[in-house]
């Protein structure tokens, strides 16, 4: 019987006593039970959070769980801000945060935050977490980010910038029209694309935020070549912030700094 599955026993034996003693002993209870299934997670051990579930939880959570922890470094932090202990079980009210790291590829990091409320009852002799109401509304705090479609729009945005026709129009595309300089950017980029045949690459520095909102550090490199002669006109080096929002299904670059790297 492995560690985990030894505490939540533990833990189920200590519940009729603790019933009896009084809804505090209850609401500790249930409490260490969440705390050992955040514990697990820290620990990439997806079986041992699973185990804490009721079943059907469980088997609903299973695929996400495993393939988080599978690619990802978790580090939870639980709030715990109420508890309320009725006749099948207690309920709690908790500040739920997971920063995750990837283990590989982008090395990107999200932050989750949700108020999940998480009940807690007893099931065939042993304690379980029978709901978290709250956690899985879309993005699940439980599964994987879906965060690549922000490093795909900024490569988007640099790789029309080199393309033939309309570079300027292909590259403000990935912008939100909205934020401030926009209109700036938009001439100083025409300008640039003006001048001649523009190659523009970028490479990836940091990835971090949320599920829906991140700031991307890029070394962005760019030359323009004179398209009769063949000879460098321009050559600019930076290091850019640019922050990424989703609406929706798309990802839009909401700001860009600095700025001037394509208008001065």
């Amino acid at each position: 019987m492995g560690n985990t599955r030894r505490a939540l026993l533990l833990i189920a034996l200590a519940w009729p006593a603790a019933a009896q003693s009084g809804p505090n002993d209850r609401q500790q209870a249930a409490r260490d039970l969440v705390s050992k299934a955040a514990q697990a997670l820290a620990e990439r051990r997806a079986a041992g959070f699973l185990e804490a579930l009721d079943r059907p939880l469980a088997e609903h959570l299973r695929k996400p769980v495993e393939a988080m922890v599978r690619a990802y470094d978790i580090q939870p932090a639980l709030d715990f801000l109420s508890a309320t202990a009725g006749d099948r079980g207690v309920a709690l009210t908790i500040d739920w945060k997971l920063d995750l790291a990837a283990r590989e590829g982008l090395r990107s990091i999200t932050h989750r935050q949700k108020r999940v409320t998480c009940h807690v009852e007893s099931r065939d002799g042993a304690l379980r977490i029978v709901s978290l109401d709250g956690a899985l509304d879309t993005p699940g705090i439980f599964s994987p980010p879906d965060i690549d479609g922000a490093w795909d729009l900024l490569q988007s945005a640099a790789r029309a910038l080199s393309q033939a026709g309309t570079p300027a129009t292909g590259f403000l595309s990935s912008f939100d029209p909205k934020f401030p300089g926009y209109e700036s950017l938009r001439t100083g980029v025409e300008a640039l694309a003006a001048q001649g045949e523009v190659d523009s690459t970028i490479g990836l520095t940091t990835d971090e935020g949320t599920d829906t909102a991140r700031a991307l550090e890029v070394d962005w490199t760019l030359e323009v070549v004179n398209a009769d002669t063949g000879m460098r006109i321009l050559q600019r080096e930076s290091q850019l912030t640019c922050k990424v929002e989703r609406r929706g299904k798309r990802w839009l670059i909401v700001s860009i700094t600095p700025l001037d790297f394509f208008t001065k």
